[in-house]
């Protein structure tokens, strides 16, 4: 039976999406696999009909194949809390990059939530069940010491003895896509070399992507007058308002 309000033929809408793949561009050589992790990203039509006519081949840069090859990443991934972005070059190559983006899940795709979250916390066991929620978590060594390593009902076990094995352990269920802020231990050392010193600790745990380094706003207080807020009545003899200029930049 015809329907004589209908077309034969055809209804509804057909939704076309385009991918990279679509383009059917070479990938350049050696980086196949690379260039594989992005071939179902979406293209708009417009960029389709530009890239089609632009793009001679497809490639990735030097930070795609570092931050793969840092966090380990799955075959036909790329990690979250990476923006992808592609540049198009004068010869004709897309060069595919990967750019630090904690608003971003895995396969260049949104966060679900319009907020992203922090913590301050230095316990595997606590971080674990929020550990997707995360865009940031905050701790110090003083967090780390106190509160997990030598307390023995959050440390369970004593399975944690070092910093480092904390950080380690909070990285790995943390993944790519949470920055980690640490506080330098001595924000008073007159060293330099001793702060880039523990500074390198963590950032061979966590990587120049992951790694964010917090030097305490200090205020007035300072080496010689710390130890008023540690001995005696604990008290400060100065106001939080009036540092002297070498102090109020100190953790600037």
């Amino acid at each position: 039976m015809h329907h004589v309000n209908y077309r034969l033929i055809g209804e509804g809408v057909l939704g076309i999406n385009f991918t990279l793949g679509s383009l059917d561009k070479p990938a350049v050589s050696g980086d196949e696999e690379y260039v594989n992790r992005v071939s179902n990203l979406n293209l708009s039509s417009a960029d389709y009909k530009l890239l089609s006519r632009a793009v001679k081949a497809i490639g990735v840069t030097d930070r795609f194949r570092d931050v793969i090859s840092t966090f380990s990443v799955p075959a036909a991934e790329t990690p979250p809390g990476f923006r992808i972005e592609s540049t198009l070059l004068a010869d004709g190559l897309l060069s595919i990059d990967l750019v630090r983006d904690i608003g971003y899940d895995k396969n260049g795709v949104k966060r679900p939530t319009q907020i992203i979250y922090s913590a301050d916390s230095a316990n595997p066991y606590e971080i674990e069940p929020i550990a997707r929620l995360l865009g940031n978590l905050t701790c110090n060594p003083g967090i780390v010491y106190d509160l997990f390593i030598n307390n023995p009902k959050a440390n369970v076990g004593q399975r944690f003895t070092t910093m480092e094995e904390v950080m380690t352990e909070i990285g790995n269920i943390l993944g790519p896509g949470c920055d980690i802020s640490i506080e330098i231990e001595d924000p008073f050392a007159e060293d330099f070399d001793q702060i880039l010193g523990e500074i390198e600790t963590y950032r061979k745990i966590l990587s120049d992507y992951r790694l964010v380094v917090k030097v305490p706003h200090t205020g007035p207080v300072n080496r010689t007058n710390v130890k008023e807020l540690m001995t005696g009545d604990q008290k400060f003899s100065s106001r939080y308002n009036e540092p002297t200029t070498v102090d109020a930049l100190r953790g600037h």
